[in-house]
């Protein structure tokens, strides 16, 4: 059997391909283990909010009233909407000394252009016998207006209105067409009939 000798040259050419093939493997076994190491990484833009822009406040809505009569400082006033009457008597500096806090309804709401009267306190009428009623009944036709303010509830202003009225209309034809006046409603009336008369 012949046996052929393997030569310098074969050799050398074994040894190139081993080598290669060895290149090969490592060149695999190291970028398939880490697929990323030579990939370029993206570029990235931090996301930023816009800078939110403050709303401006809210500019509150205002009523104006004319309070007058028996606070300390009558007059027109602003106040903000969805005030009471309570409101407007304290921005008036509160009732006076003489103000009736029964002729107005302090809880009532407020609106724009309101108009609220604070009578006087009310000052007692002295008892009569039967004999002199008709003597002690308020005659509104004639009455001044320190008589017309002994009545319950009737105030420097409302006797003023009574007293305008008449002199704008003519002479009251019968006691209910009192109500007529600004100012004074049923229930004044009510409280008015049995002290007042147009004779």
């Amino acid at each position: 059997m012949h046996i052929r000798k393997i030569t310098a040259k074969h050799l050398i050419i074994i040894i190139a391909v081993i080598a290669f093939v060895a290149c090969g493997v490592w060149y695999l076994l190291h970028f398939s283990s880490s697929p990323q190491s030579y990939l370029p990484k993206p570029a990235y833009k931090p996301i930023t909010e816009p800078a939110a822009t403050p709303e401006p406040s809210p500019i509150p809505a205002t009523i104006t009233v004319h309070i007058t009569g028996h606070v300390n400082y009558p007059g027109v006033f602003e106040l903000p909407k969805g005030s009471r009457v309570s409101d407007a008597v304290e921005a008036a500096g509160g009732l006076s000394e003489e103000g009736d806090d029964r002729s107005i309804n302090k809880a009532d709401w407020l609106v724009d252009g309101q108009q609220i009267i604070v009578n006087n306190q009310p000052q007692p009428i002295s008892p009569v016998t039967s004999g002199d009623v008709a003597s002690a009944l308020i005659n509104i036709n004639t009455a001044s207006s320190s008589e017309l303010q002994r009545l319950h509830g009737v105030g420097e202003v409302t006797a003023g209105n009574i007293i305008a009225h008449r002199e704008r209309h003519g002479p009251f034809l019968s006691i209910d067409q009192i109500m007529n006046v600004s100012g004074i409603g049923l229930a004044t009336f009510e409280r008015l009939q049995d002290h007042i008369t147009v004779n």
